[in-house]
């Protein structure tokens, strides 16, 4: 709390500024408190004439001798601010007498300072606080006569309502009261310079207002915050136990083994300080910008103020129940980390009766013997064992010389648990747990202060560290190991375990100032995870035009920088470069253009969403960039590579004196072992957070040196393939303008790794290959290569060999040497031709050319066609689990061309044109994609659409070929081939090969998602899921009857399941009924006719509900969007 003191002009008095910040991060006009100084007997007789009804407080008036007035001069109390004005007109003139000074009245009586003040403190970020724009002083003019009548212009029911006013009537300068025991608990929690425990709810408002704020100022769409508090937090407990030892007396759930479920904290419990052990959790409602109505998270806690936040039983208990809490209710787990390891005790009750028999009490350097216990302090300590509890100690009655009974002690227990090796089971049993919540839901680390021991454990488990830059992780403390080293080598914990070292090695994800930055870090990491485990990112929008060009982009020769080609980059000095040629594919407005482009400003744009980067890792394994962005709202992870040499160092350690600072410099564009391990555990990350994939791939290959092989890049690099193999989510691997993929880092990225998840597209700069050209021309064109072609083609030498000049002619030697840098640059330009997009795109390597400057616009459509199979895919698998991959993906592709054939053929039979039904051309064109089960039989719903369907287009290959063999044919019939015709064919066919054109993709995966979220296409997935399930069932039902054990099971099951369900037993009636009357009928349709009676049968009951909405239980089929 801050307090000061202005002195107010004209013999006013003083003004009284107190500013109460108990977390250090708050922020906002509710946190000051604004008093002026008044006479006692001034506020007593305005408190007075506002509670006439009560009886009057007896005041003490000042002594009307001037004598003893200077002696003993009037006692100042503080009044608001906002009532002073009202306080001197009662003094003046409003009734009652008063017995001390009159004050000087003036002409105003709203100081000029105050209403400029009060402004201030009522504006936050650009906004007026609701708290102060209900009252109308702010609005109003300064003048006379306002505190008269009934418009006046301060209500004091408005001023009373204001609140806040904890030190009105206070003498000034009286001593301040006792701290409280939370305000104790505070100051300890600062001596450690960490945010007490219970305050973390109060840095995730401030946080949350900060974000809001800037989104606000960016002007994003959707930034006004909800009304009322952002952050709603409700404390979870563990049930007491009952107290060991006390009858009636209860304890902190130690168990943390098994620890039974979190619970809501009783009404009667206090709000804050109220916890019975260093631990504490919540479970906070979050209003953030991506879930203004809120999303829910599991927060844990270490309490500096209890143990120095150390982990016993009862701390792991806690934690252990709130991992389990968040994997149960598929929630993000938020650990705010203040600690000091496992706890570590002594029994103190054992150590302050402990006697020593000495080997010669004259002479205690000599040792001892043993130590023991006298009688009376041992039978004391079994009394004080709980019954049921082990020993407290374990001893050996020995009869001392002096005939007296020692009890020499063994081994010590402690009646006290949580001050030995439990600690550590504890600390294996939370790790155990925190490693597994990474694994199978969502997990952030807040390091908040010192994290020790297993704290520093728990920060690398669970992966998204955020750190301080003022505290340290660290697996011993420095003075344990000087101990052990036996000499002072390490002088702090930070330089041990600061951000130098765990922001560099890779353990820390996020380096903050303080606890509110952290706080907003954590806030914006979980902006990209989602609401609940298995639901996709949410999306958050977006005022950046998805259409637009990307301004940013290398000049001819210039390396591409990493950074700016994901977020953009200012550039006052030159504005955005784009491409004009790709211009034609976009339909992006120019004001669009003009804003994010290229703008006057001197903004270059990116590809993703400005301001939506956010880098993790930056500090380690900077070859790497890594981090999380969103493109057209939809939260997605980045991979790019630094383009600039960087230099690594490697601090010398003061443990050994002979090692000394190792000073690496790493090449840009190529993988290291230190930023392929990023690489994968980037991805690794972004999977298990449920993000679409983005690589901008522009590496040259490996290092192969011997110390990098040494140090592991072969693991490395194997990691990638292997994280890349097993992702399950849409990865894009684009090679951006002037970059290049060649080698080894071609093989880890290639679509042949998972060629269910990634695609990989291309700029038609850039370049990729087995070597780099320079290369190629050392095995594949050398010198004597090079020579031959001279001869063939240059007109020097072949007229010199005309005239009869030998190979070692001094002319034709002279000219060889004169042209041979010449045709070294043909020869590199003739290899790097061979590694163009074209030629990636015509071997079948690359799904399609997509110019740098569009790529925004490409990437946003081909993203959200690719979520949308995603997701319809999955509900396919989960339908069969049979089929596979490439067959699901041919199902769906069916499905979407028999929906596209159908409204060709309608809109065709409404405009009276032909029908074509080619249904078979469309099962050809697709692979046979209908559904047939396992069974083999078409269970398809949509035959009538595949029916309809008119005349499908030839694929491109197909429609080149016949374009080109229609060119030479027509030349043919000319007066000769006209090779030009010729090769304009050939290069249409080649161009064809290469996926068409940039818009043409567009154009298509736009009409898939608008086709996927259309009301048809619900109807169209759910009755082909329908028809797959009861294949699924009667395939199923077919295998279980192919044994006698399955007959018996299945009919056991149907007689309980007809116990169970009434209407079943109907159904089955009817239907042995029907098949029993359409024995003899010929095809034996009667059974089909009266199973399609049924009610439900119809509805797909066989794994849907009656409503088709949802599936029933046992199915594991969730419900989509997709779905009707």
């Amino acid at each position: 709390t801050w307090e000061v003191r202005l002195r107010g002009p004209h013999r006013e008095g003083a003004w009284r500024v107190v500013v109460s910040m108990p977390t250090g991060h708050e922020q906002g006009e509710e946190h000051v408190e604004v008093y002026r100084e008044a006479l006692q007997q001034q506020y007593a007789q305005y408190q007075r004439s506002q509670q006439q009804e009560q009886p009057q407080q007896p005041t003490t008036a000042a002594p009307r001798d001037g004598t003893t007035a200077v002696l003993q001069p009037p006692l100042r109390v503080y009044v608001p601010a906002l009532l002073y004005p009202a306080v001197l007109a009662q003094a003046c003139g409003g009734g009652g007498g008063s017995s001390g000074p009159t004050p000087v009245r003036h002409s105003h009586h709203v100081p000029f300072h105050l209403h400029v003040q009060a402004h201030h403190l009522a504006v936050h970020h650009g906004r007026t606080h609701p708290h102060f724009a209900q009252h109308s002083y702010l609005h109003q003019p300064r003048g006379a006569g306002a505190l008269h009548g009934t418009n006046s212009l301060y209500d004091t029911q408005a001023v009373a309502s204001v609140g806040g006013a904890a030190l009105a009537g206070v003498v000034v300068g009286s001593p301040y009261p006792p701290l409280e025991p939370l305000q104790q608990k505070r100051l300890a929690a600062r001596r450690h310079n960490v945010t007490y425990v219970y305050d973390f709810p109060a840095v995730f408002e401030a946080a949350l207002r900060e974000l809001w704020a800037a989104r606000a100022a960016a002007g994003e769409p959707k930034s006004t915050p909800p009304s009322g508090k952002l952050v709603e937090a409700v404390e979870l407990v563990l049930p007491s136990q009952p107290a060991p030892g006390a009858p009636g007396g209860m304890a902190p759930c130690s168990d943390f083994r098994n620890p039974p479920r979190l619970i809501r904290a009783a009404p009667e419990r206090p709000v804050m300080g109220g916890n019975d052990c260093g631990m504490v959790a919540w479970q906070l409602t979050l209003h953030t910008p991506e879930c203004s109505q809120g999303r829910s998270v599991i927060a844990v806690a270490n309490d500096i103020t209890w143990g120095s936040g150390s982990f016993s039983p009862a701390e792991d208990a806690v934690f252990r129940a709130a991992v389990e809490t968040s994997l149960e209710e598929r929630l993000p787990l938020v650990y705010l980390a203040a600690n000091a390891g496992a706890r570590v005790g002594l029994a103190t009750e054992v150590r302050d009766c402990l006697h020593v028999q000495w080997l010669d009490s004259a002479h205690p350097e000599l040792g001892w013997d043993y130590l023991y216990l006298t009688e009376k302090d041992y039978s004391r300590l079994i009394k004080e064992a709980p019954p049921g509890a082990p020993p407290v100690l374990r001893v050996e009655p020995v009869r001392a010389s002096d005939g007296s009974l020692h009890f020499a002690v063994r081994d010590v227990v402690g009646l006290e648990d949580g001050i030995g090796v439990e600690c550590l089971s504890g600390s294996a049993a939370i790790a155990s747990a925190f490693c597994r919540a990474w694994r199978e839901g969502y997990t952030l680390t807040l390091v908040s202060g010192r994290t020790v021991g297993i704290g520093a454990y728990l920060a690398r488990l669970g992966r998204r560290c955020v750190q301080r830059t003022d505290q340290p992780i660290v697996l011993t403390g420095y003075a344990a190991l000087n101990k052990l080293l036996g000499r002072q080598v390490y002088t702090s914990h930070m330089q041990l375990g600061g951000p130098r070292v765990m922001g560099v090695n890779g353990v820390s994800h996020h380096v903050v100032a303080d606890d509110l930055e952290g706080v907003r870090t954590v806030l914006q990491l979980l902006s990209y995870a989602p609401t609940h485990l298995g639901a996709p990112p949410p999306e958050l929008a977006s005022s950046d035009p998805i259409n637009r060009l990307i301004g940013y982009c290398p000049r001819p020769g210039e390396k591409l920088d990493p950074r700016a080609a994901i977020a953009g980059r200012e550039s006052p000095a030159a504005t955005a470069t784009t491409d004009t040629a790709a211009s034609s594919c976009l339909d992006s407005s120019a004001a669009s253009v003009s804003a994010y482009a290229g703008s006057p400003t001197g903004w270059q744009s990116g590809l993703f969403d400005r301001g939506s980067w956010l880098e993790s890792q930056a500090g380690w394994a900077r070859t790497v960039v890594a981090g999380r962005a969103r493109l057209g709202g939809l939260a997605v992870g980045v991979i790019a590579v630094e383009t600039q040499t960087v230099i690594r160092q490697q601090p010398a350690d003061p443990g050994m004196p002979d090692s000394c600072e190792s000073v690496i410099p790493q090449a840009g564009q190529v993988w290291f072992p230190d930023s392929a391990d990023k690489t994968a555990a980037a991805m690794e990350e972004f999977d298990s957070e449920g993000l679409p994939l983005f690589i901008l791939a522009n590496w040259r290959g490996f290092s192969g040196g011997m110390r990098d092989l040494f140090d592991g890049v072969l693991q490395a690099g194997s990691l990638i393939v292997e994280r890349l193999r097993t992702y399950r989510h849409p990865v894009f691997v684009y090679i951006p303008a002037g970059a290049e993929l060649r080698g080894g880092a071609w093989v880890v990225v290639d679509s042949q790794i998972n060629a269910a998840s990634v695609e990989v597209f291309a700029d038609p700069s850039a370049r990729g290959g087995v070597l780099e050209p320079e290369g190629v021309c050392e095995i594949k064109f050398r010198t004597p290569d090079l020579v031959k072609m001279m001869h063939r083609i240059d007109p020097v030498i072949s007229a010199a060999r005309s005239r009869g000049a030998g190979l070692t002619d001094p002319t034709i030697r002279a000219r060889e040497r004169e042209l041979l840098p010449t045709y070294t640059r043909i020869a590199r330009a003739f290899a790097d031709m061979h590694d163009t997009p074209v030629r990636m795109a015509a071997k079948g390597v690359l799904s399609a050319i997509v110019p740098w400057p569009s790529a925004r616009a490409f990437f946003s459509a081909r993203l959200r066609r690719r979520l949308k199979e995603r997701d319809l895919l999955h509900h396919v698998l989960v339908t069969d689990p049979s089929l596979t991959q490439h067959r699901a993906q041919q199902l769906l592709r069916s499905w979407h061309a028999a929906a596209e054939a159908a409204a060709a053929a309608a809109a065709a039979a409404a405009a009276g044109g032909p029908l074509s039904p080619t249904a078979h051309q469309l099962e050809q064109l697709e692979g046979g994609g209908r559904y047939r089960g396992r069974s083999g039989s078409s269970t398809s719903s949509s035959n009538a659409a595949a029916a309809a369907l008119a005349e499908a287009p030839l694929g491109p290959m197909v429609t080149a070929s016949a374009a080109c063999a229609g060119a030479v044919a027509s030349s043919e019939e000319e007066d000769g081939p006209t090779l030009e015709a010729l090769a304009q064919a050939e290069t249409a066919r080649l161009m064809e090969c290469c996926g068409g054109s940039a818009e043409d993709c567009v154009a298509r995966d736009r009409a898939f998602v608008e086709w996927a979220e259309s009301r048809g296409a619900r109807d169209l997935v759910a009755a082909e899921l329908r028809s797959m399930r009861r294949s699924v069932a009667a395939d199923m039902v077919t295998q279980v009857l192919g044994t006698d054990d399955g007959k018996d099971g299945l009919l056991h099951a149907l007689q309980a399941a007809c116990l169970r369900d009434g209407t079943l037993a109907m159904q089955l009636r009817l239907l042995l009924q029907s098949l029993t009357a359409g024995a003899g009928a010929p095809g034996g349709s009667g059974g089909m006719q009266v199973l399609g009676g049924i009610p439900g049968a119809q509805q797909g009951n066989l794994g849907y509900n009656a409503g088709g909405h949802g599936p029933v239980a046992g199915q594991g089929l969730g419900t989509h969007p997709l779905l009707p």
